[in-house]
């Protein structure tokens, strides 16, 4: 009976130093801080992911996020013509190319794929949080070391 309460003490231990893991990780991993009116920039990386730059001070990028592109390409898509096709799951980039006729537009699942913050003057991101469902920040995002396509 004394070896089940001590596989209970340390099962509740795992519990909750996993949720205090959460916590934190909800604490640097804030949606607001991937707000649209904070983009700075934008690139695409060498695995095709779009990649999205934020600053709170408007000045240096600081934060990060990756997305899948769902389609691009030179076509004057209207916001309508998206959704229809696509649902309300994707947002459009449109990246204006001098000396073309038609903007070059990227259209991205809104939520990412992977999040980064703290990133150094090469723009890599010294944490990074991978969300495999890609449904936003709510918690399920897993602390990862790397990300691949960086």
């Amino acid at each position: 009976m004394r070896w089940v309460k001590g596989i209970a003490f340390i099962a509740i231990g795992a519990l909750l130093a996993t949720h205090a893991g959460w916590a934190e990780c909800r604490d640097c991993l804030q949606a607001s801080l991937f707000a649209k009116d904070e983009m700075v920039g934008w690139d695409l990386s060498p695995t095709g992911l779009l990649m999205i730059y934020y600053s709170k001070t408007g000045l240096k990028a600081d934060r990060i996020s990756l997305h899948r592109i769902v389609e691009q390409g030179y076509e004057p898509w209207s916001d309508d013509v998206v959704r229809r096709s696509f649902g309300n799951q994707v947002s459009i980039l449109r990246a204006d190319e001098p000396g073309t006729a038609l903007p070059y537009a990227y259209i991205y699942l809104t939520n990412p794929l992977y999040y980064g913050s703290d990133l150094d003057r090469f723009g890599q991101a010294h944490r990074v949080w991978e969300d495999a469902d890609e449904d936003g920040i709510n918690g399920n995002e897993l602390r990862v070391s790397w990300a691949p396509g960086w």
